[in-house]
């Protein structure tokens, strides 16, 4: 009887353990955090490089003087802004996508730059799209561990 309780027990611990695990951190592994909003960068760059102090001699008339990194810097800007506007809008799979009005915004965008830069002939060509395109709604990730791997892996 004694044998039995005492199997009965080292049984019921064995089986309660693994789903301690499961509480917790996966051997020691803490869970990532969630994802960050992209309207707020990991790191800003304008804070922590400051512009390079280099004034390089530009060659009149091969139009390198219009290369300013404060200009192409606010384009690029720009150019992420069109792909904010997707998300805040609420698409699941959101950015510049062929197709979807961020994406139409940064063409006639670059095709209003190119006119203003003198290219006169500068336009949207549209065509159509002869099937329908597939966007996701709604999507999940799983993490599935395999407990016969788990021993041979604890540190």
């Amino acid at each position: 009887m004694r044998n039995g309780l005492i199997l009965f027990l080292l049984t019921l611990a064995a089986a309660a353990m693994p789903i301690a695990a499961d509480d917790g951190a996966w051997f020691g592994t803490p869970v990532p955090p969630g994802a960050s909003d992209p309207r707020k960068p990991v790191m800003k760059y304008d804070d922590v490089f400051a512009p390079v102090p280099v004034d390089f001699a530009h060659r009149p008339g091969r139009g390198d003087e219009l290369l300013d990194g404060a200009a192409l810097k606010k384009d690029h800007r720009r150019i992420v802004g069109f792909s904010l506007e997707s998300l805040d809008a609420g698409d699941k799979v959101w950015g510049r996508r062929a197709a979807t009005p961020a994406f139409m915004h940064v063409i006639e965008w670059t095709v209003n730059e190119f006119k203003a830069a003198g290219l006169r002939d500068a336009k949207v060509e549209r065509y159509a799209v002869p099937t329908t395109m597939w966007v996701p709604r709604s999507w999940q990730l799983q993490v599935v561990a395999i407990r016969r791997l788990a021993p041979a892996r604890r540190p």
